[in-house]
């Protein structure tokens, strides 16, 4: 009987009521209010449409059937924008940042995954952003590395020619050599070392087998910043007394 009282657009209020006390209860709620009780109700669940964002820990599933709610919700209290099509488009943005944040994290292990290739990838976020805090100097690492890799294979071409070079003689420079040598060989120098560059893997990285103590480097960080140039003075002097 309530079925048939009521409009068929009102009936799909109480289509899924088994009894006619569970449909009429539900009637009361949507009609019987007052005007302004109505538009409260229609601004607070509007305002949670606006709001919507995928929660943290949510599934898409989850997050579809929260959206499909919140529409019936809308469509209850007379709001026809709420269809299938405003579902989707509100389902899709709600999952954009997420998807973002999804894709800075893989770009982020891939950094990982670079800068420590023998380094098992961390699985949580906060380990992951303590990783990449530490990235700059392992930049800084990785061209260390790059130098050792090039210093190694140009030895290693030296010696595959020459059985009789003492390495240790090649600690120092010999004083004046850069000075003295003609350009055309400077030019040579660079090219042949541009060849040897060419074998050179920069994938590996390789560590110094006899790295510096805490103390040597303190005293290296100490003669960098000895050496920084002074800051800049104005040329006008410092600002006269009481000024």
């Amino acid at each position: 009987m309530i079925h048939m009282a009521v409009t068929p657009k009102d009936r799909s209020h109480i289509r899924t009521y088994k009894t006619a006390k569970q449909a009429w209860e539900r009637l009361e709620k949507l009609f019987l209010g007052n005007e302004s009780i109505q538009s409260s109700r229609f601004e607070e669940v509007n305002n949670a449409a606006n709001n919507f964002v995928m929660l943290e820990g949510e599934t898409a599933e989850e997050v579809h059937r929260r959206l499909t709610a919140l529409a019936l919700q809308l469509t209850e209290l007379g709001a026809t924008f709420a269809d299938d099509a405003w579902i989707k488009r509100k389902f899709f943005t709600a999952l954009l940042p997420y998807e973002e944040m999804k894709s800075g994290a893989r770009e982020s292990r891939e950094l990982i995954r670079l800068l420590w290739p023998t380094e098992t990838l961390p699985t949580d976020l906060a380990n992951l952003i303590k990783w990449l805090e530490t990235a700059p100097d392992r930049f800084i690492d990785w061209k260390e590395s790059a130098a050792r890799a090039g210093a190694d294979m140009a030895l290693s071409f030296v010696l595959s020619w020459y059985d009789e070079v003492n390495l240790d003689q090649l600690e120092c420079r010999r004083a004046d050599v850069e000075e003295n040598l003609p350009a055309e060989n400077k030019t040579a120098r660079l090219a042949r070392a541009c060849a040897i560059a060419d074998f050179v893997d920069k994938r590996v990285f390789i560590e110094d087998p006899n790295p510096p103590s805490d103390d040597e480097e303190e005293l290296e960080d100490e003669e960098i910043e000895m050496e920084s140039p002074p800051p800049a003075v104005d040329p006008a002097g410092p600002p006269p007394a009481g000024a």
